[in-house]
């Protein structure tokens, strides 16, 4: 994530310009500079957004290649019972 820096000095200065008490202000922009360790900027989500992109396509293809699989199994399986019902004679005609 980007790190970002804040005038401590000046953003206290400036709320006890606009009437915070000296000891608030410290405690709010103490509290402001914290948590800017744990704020994501947009670029941050974007990066996020396009690794998780890659990822389900990776997941699509994949799913992709099973349903593939599965749908060749399936017809091969048809094919199988379709050829030995033609081949074997029926049980118990006769």
């Amino acid at each position: 994530m980007t790190t970002y820096t804040i005038d401590t000095a000046a953003a206290i200065n400036n709320l006890i310009e606009n009437g915070v008490e000296e000891k608030q202000a410290k405690a709010i922009v103490n509290m402001v500079a914290e948590s800017h360790d744990q704020v994501a900027t947009k670029g941050d989500i974007e990066k996020l957004s396009a690794n998780l992109d890659a990822k389900f396509a990776q997941i699509d293809t994949k799913f992709a290649n099973q349903r593939f699989w599965f749908f060749t199994a399936m017809v091969s399986a048809v094919a199988v019972i379709k050829i030995l019902d033609y081949l074997l004679p029926a049980v118990g005609a006769g």
